[in-house]
């Protein structure tokens, strides 16, 4: 009797756990190499025989970088695509006129090009998956990788076998992670299928292509099973960062985050060890996901001096950011955030909202107030302590205290409250053609509701 072909299994495995609706389509990404042909192949095969296909459709993006070497990968992949009868959508970008000095590098544009068009197509087409051929050696390139440049938990987790797209409610599929490269040759053989090969994936110029050809073959040199025992580490770590991210998300919900700026309240890292510090630093401050904006230990490091509050009240990070220690909150900012200049005091109006500061004010008061900048002098109504150390408490940074509002009684001259610090409640939102300084971002922070 003859066996199953392993990267039939695991293509069986993957169709079996997905859920209903079998009228959603699966987009495959193909490139005509070797894992993305195996891939669709087997799912084309094994889909055959299911009581109820999923419709399949493929996609293949030509970079525009390697002339006749691209338009041959893109015939190929029509080709493939016939014989099965699979819908082939294939998308010419010029990726050589978006990375270069001072932009993202070739692997990250064409990175973030790819899922753009996977959303675009997935959701024209109806399709809830975006299938990847990633296998068993990709995972292990992507680990050593990730310890090169001193990733934590989630970077030792490697490559998920499914993770969401974004925000765009699909989801990125791993179906052949399980397999072997060498599993998915022998499947090509067993069907007579070839695959090209992209000579870019020779070139050492990339830290990839060094690990694969250089690094990973020196190292099974020592430990015949690295392939194995790296794959085997991605699965445990996995497994430790879904439940460290159990308990990390919760957390982040409550960060306030606008237009560059990010604050952490105390209580959002005050009762976490170290490790788990760190990775909600890491995880919250990854930016767009370029190199440039990426923490390493030594900015993870001191984030956690800050929290400890060492000596120290603010330290510079990547991506032109810079993050500041006031009252127990953690205030990431961009570097170049201006302070507001002095303003002139202000009537609040009782039949319409106020336009000030770069905001939209609703204040719940029945007579109109004076809003005005905050002073040393001021204290809030019942309270005989001056109001410097509530502002601290709240986190305002001390250079925006100056400029804090306060609402005055303007009969009588006396301090009936400030935004999100007592008295009268104000509903505060941006105004869409005005940019978000520092003060309009905390100001919007602490009226949240």
């Amino acid at each position: 009797m003859n066996q199953r072909h392993p990267v039939l299994s695991a293509v069986d495995t993957f169709l079996d756990s997905l859920p209903g609706h079998p009228e959603t389509g699966l987009l495959i990404s193909l490139s005509g190499g070797i894992d993305s042909v195996a891939l669709l192949a087997a799912v084309a095969e094994v889909n055959h025989t299911r009581d109820v296909p999923r419709p399949i459709e493929s996609f293949h993006l030509h970079h525009g970088l390697r002339g006749e070497e691209a338009d041959r990968d893109a015939a190929h992949c029509l080709q493939l695509c016939r014989r099965w009868s699979v819908p082939l959508h294939i998308v010419h970008e010029n990726l050589d006129l978006q990375w270069g000095d001072g932009k993202p590098s070739m692997e990250t544009v064409a990175r973030n090009r790819r899922r753009f068009h996977f959303e675009k197509i997935a959701h024209a087409r109806n399709c809830s998956h975006i299938l990847l051929g990633h296998h068993i050696e990709d995972q292990a390139e992507t680990l050593l990788g990730n310890l090169l440049r001193g990733s934590g938990l989630r970077g030792l987790a490697g490559i998920h076998p499914l993770t969401p797209l974004g925000a765009s409610g699909l989801t990125v599929a791993r179906p052949l992670l399980e397999c072997r490269k060498a599993e998915l040759a022998d499947f090509l053989q067993s069907r007579s299928l070839k695959a090209v090969e992209d000579s870019t994936n020779t070139s050492l110029h990339h830290r990839r292509n060094r690990i694969r050809h250089r690094w990973i073959p020196l190292l099974e040199e020592e430990s015949p099973e690295l392939i194995s025992h790296l794959h085997h580490l991605s699965v445990e770590m996995r497994e430790r960062w879904y439940q460290s991210e159990r308990k990390l998300k919760p957390l982040q919900g409550r960060l306030f985050i606008r237009n560059g700026f990010t604050s952490f309240p105390p209580e959002t890292w005050e009762s976490l060890a170290d490790h788990e510090t760190t990775d909600l630093f890491r995880e919250s401050l990854r930016g767009d996901g370029g190199s440039g904006q990426q923490l390493d230990r030594k900015h993870l490091h001191q984030l956690l001096l800050l929290t400890r509050g060492e000596n120290m009240a603010e330290t510079e990070l990547p991506g032109q950011r810079v993050a500041r220690r006031c009252g127990g909150w953690i205030h990431v900012s961009p570097k170049s955030s201006s302070v507001p200049e002095l303003w002139n005091p202000v009537m609040t109006d009782t039949t319409q909202n106020l336009l000030h500061l770069g905001l939209q004010w609703e204040v719940d008061h029945p007579t109109p107030l004076l809003l005005r900048r905050w002073s040393e002098e001021d204290r809030w109504p019942g309270r005989v302590t001056r109001s410097l150390e509530s502002l601290r408490l709240t986190g305002i940074p001390a250079e925006l205290r100056p400029l804090w509002p306060v609402f005055e009684n303007p009969d009588s001259g006396e301090v009936t409250g400030s935004p999100g610090i007592c008295g009268p409640q104000a509903r505060l939102t941006p105004v869409e053609s005005t940019k978000l300084d520092a003060l309009g971002f905390h100001l919007l922070r602490v009226t949240q509701p």
